[in-house]
């Protein structure tokens, strides 16, 4: 019986240790833009005999300019994510357990390219262009959704949106009597970004006398 207790206690002790150990967290933004800088919040079960390193991959501490920072106890970090990396972490390392995030980081929204070719069109007198062209959009979050929305302007500087020209390309099913120039915009729903495509235009010779 005397063994059986001793048993006892030391698998308690040893699940309470362990309890103990596993309440490490990081609390904060899984999805990020590069550049910019984020708060973590740190909970741990700290003393002052407690053993903390926090390191980050992909970014820097906004308070040290360094990846990595030690000290007895954190309650929070503030971090500036890098360019150029898809996802990063944090990872803490401490005497109470260790716990780490993976963080996605977002590119800017890239509203997508025009084709060169087609950039500049010259057709006859109510004639129909050719489709306009346009690359994929990129970038605004971390698992972006796009929508697109083609747009004309007779002057290049006071813009409308063509009716139903939500695809990616602008095919044209009338002819044009008059210069136009048309661009492309895209809205990243996730973040709610909004940019424009470069600007293509269509010039249209005079109508034969």
């Amino acid at each position: 019986m005397k063994y059986l207790f001793s048993t006892l206690f030391l698998l308690l002790f040893s699940s309470g240790s362990f309890l103990v150990k596993c309440q490490v967290s990081i609390n904060g933004p899984t999805c990020v833009r590069a550049g910019l800088e984020y708060q973590y919040i740190i909970n741990g079960n700290w003393s002052s005999e407690s053993t903390v390193q926090i390191c980050v991959r992909g970014g820097v501490l906004a308070d040290s300019s360094s990846s990595c920072i030690a000290s007895n106890s954190f309650s929070q970090i503030r971090v500036i994510w890098d360019f150029n990396i898809s996802e990063s972490t944090i990872q803490l390392s401490s005497s109470e357990g260790d716990t780490s995030i993976i963080v996605s980081i977002s590119d800017t929204l890239r509203s997508g390219v025009i084709d060169l070719a087609l950039k500049k069109q010259s057709i006859e007198y109510d004639s129909i262009p050719n489709t306009i062209i346009c690359s994929p959009a990129r970038g605004g979050s971390c698992s972006p959704t796009y929508t697109y929305q083609w747009q004309r302007s007779t002057d290049n500087i006071e813009w409308e949106n063509i009716e139903g020209s939500t695809s990616r390309n602008l095919s044209f099913s009338a002819p044009l009597t008059q210069p136009t120039f048309f661009r492309r915009k895209i809205i990243e729903v996730n973040s709610n970004s909004v940019d424009y495509s470069d600007v293509a235009a269509v010039y249209v010779n005079n109508p034969a006398q």
